[in-house]
């Protein structure tokens, strides 16, 4: 009924839905707590798999923890980073056995995998590093300054590219026909033009039917968007007319990388067919 009518992101959201329960078990098979379960469950839901928006969801945790608990601000997930990566691997090789393969959950769970370790090894890293100094808490900024920073010839993001395609290469089940496919249609692509591994991954995740936003229609710091499950219009630059934003603060973020492209992209306007 959800397809008939258009309703596109709730068919896929139902296709690749997994009960709290599989992820409940794991508070005693891997120890995992109880008080991260909903988090993990959030991130398995959301229709938007860029590691960036990954990272800032992760970020922001870490932030309210920080703010919430000054005794014990180390009570977020990624305190717990290696045990949810083992979680998100096992269920990933969970979705590949007989009678229960599901190939598309599965690409997603070892991509989000990949993010929590990267995530998790830079806070240790920042953890280390602030550790004898005052009033100095670790976070995700710099890791996601990284993934954003653009590259030519329209400013996308290099280090999620890359980040995407490296964590292709590590997928265990390579008898898999979506991840054939999906292979066969980043290898050719030069870096930072169009198509996106992250669009071609989109795609191949949640569904072509559902999934028709070019990149400049999505949200261009995190990658949100409505037929992305995010309510509302997005908001584009001002200047270049180009560049979208789901939010100031995205906006914000990601200046430092835009302001090189801005002019650029506001002359080639017409290449991306944005004109109404």
């Amino acid at each position: 009924m959800a397809a008939f009518v258009g309703n596109h992101n709730v068919v896929s959201l139902i296709n690749n839905y997994l009960e709290k329960e599989e992820i409940s078990v794991y508070t005693t098979k891997n120890k995992l707590p109880s008080e991260y379960i909903s988090t993990v469950h959030r991130l398995i839901l959301q229709l938007n798999i860029s590691p960036i928006k990954v990272f800032i969801v992760l970020n922001n945790e870490i932030e309210t923890c920080q703010q919430a608990a000054a005794n014990n601000p180390n009570r977020h997930m990624l305190a717990q980073w290696k045990c949810v990566h083992n979680i998100l691997e096992d269920l990933c090789n969970k979705y590949f056995t007989p009678h229960l393969t599901h190939e598309p959950l599965a690409l997603k769970l070892h991509l989000l995998a990949c993010c929590i370790r990267q995530a998790g090894e830079h806070y240790d890293k920042e953890l280390k590093c602030v550790d004898n100094q005052d009033n100095v808490s670790p976070n995700l900024k710099q890791l996601i300054k990284k993934f954003l920073l653009g590259t030519d010839p329209y400013g996308l993001p290099q280090g999620q590219e890359q980040f995407l395609r490296h964590s292709l290469t590590s997928f265990p089940h390579r008898q898999s026909t979506l991840w054939r496919h999906v292979v066969q249609q980043i290898s050719p692509l030069v870096l930072g033009g169009l198509p996106t591994a992250f669009s071609i991954l989109t795609k191949a995740i949640n569904g072509s039917i559902m999934y028709n936003a070019r990149p400049f229609e999505l949200c261009a710091t995190c990658g949100d968007g409505p037929e992305l499950g995010r309510p509302g219009k997005l908001k584009a630059c001002q200047q270049c007319k180009v560049a979208s934003y789901c939010s100031v603060s995205c906006q914000r973020l990601h200046w430092f990388t835009h302001k090189k492209y801005c002019s650029i992209l506001k002359e080639k306007k017409q290449e991306f067919d944005l004109t109404k």
